[in-house]
């Protein structure tokens, strides 16, 4: 919730922590020491090639283990008897409107793989998206999400667009401001990025919510244009982290 703070400090800027991939290859391999165990994520397989053949000994190994991120999930090409899914909570406590529905396609992607057993682990079972995956009511779901992206001028009722500033923090901070006054809109959110400070440069993002029917706005257009070539604009942005 957002009216939590640090107990410690009193700070508010918390960042959820799942038990990483590392964590888990772990305990499996502690609990079963003799089976065979396969890890496919982006620090340990790094090409299409390799993925398509890790997942073909997976399948060729009866009574293998695959631990694996969301990437395992585009090269699972047949059933699989039991599927679980962990640390799911890590994922949904994203700041990211979009966030429920990209929960939602992989969780439905993988109850479709699953021969005999799906289990999700979770902290929070009471959410709803966890009942639409059961249920594989997705029309449900998108039915619900349109009403909060409404509500909160998301997404098909807005047309986004994300300024990313990377530098120094008080001198982004303030050029930031100057922006939002030089752009002259008024539905504008300045707010530190999701990873907000790399290499030792703090990282801020400026979101403007325009309406549908303002976009394209040339004059609009042409002020994004002329902004320092070290700030990236995106229209429509894949995600607002």
């Amino acid at each position: 919730p957002a009216d939590e703070t640090c107990s410690y400090c009193g700070g508010w800027r918390l960042k959820p922590l799942g038990l990483g991939i590392d964590t888990i290859e772990k305990e499996i391999r502690r609990i079963a020491p003799k089976t065979t165990i396969l890890r496919l994520d982006k620090d340990t397989v790094s090409t299409h090639k390799k993925a398509r053949e890790l997942v073909k000994t997976f399948y060729a190994t009866p009574g293998a283990i695959l631990i694996g991120t969301e990437l395992a999930c585009h090269y699972l090409t047949e059933t699989v008897d039991n599927i679980i899914v962990t640390t799911i909570d890590s994922l949904l406590a994203l700041p990211d409107f979009q966030i429920q529905e990209k929960a939602l396609r992989t969780l439905l992607s993988l109850r479709a793989k699953a021969g005999k057993k799906f289990i999700v682990q979770t902290r929070n079972p009471e959410q709803h998206i966890f009942n639409y995956a059961i249920e594989a009511n997705a029309e449900k779901m998108l039915r619900e999400e349109l009403e909060s992206r409404k509500k909160y001028k998301f997404p098909p009722y807005t047309t986004l667009i994300k300024i990313t500033l990377t530098g120094p923090e008080d001198i982004i901070t303030a050029h930031a401001e100057e922006i939002v006054r030089y752009l002259d809109e008024t539905e504008a959110d300045i707010y530190p990025a999701h990873i907000a400070k790399v290499r030792g440069l703090h990282v801020l993002n400026i979101l403007l919510r325009i309406d549908p029917q303002n976009w394209p706005d040339h004059v609009l257009a042409d002020k994004l244009r002329s902004l320092p070539e070290n700030y990236t604009v995106q229209v429509h942005p894949e995600n607002i982290l």
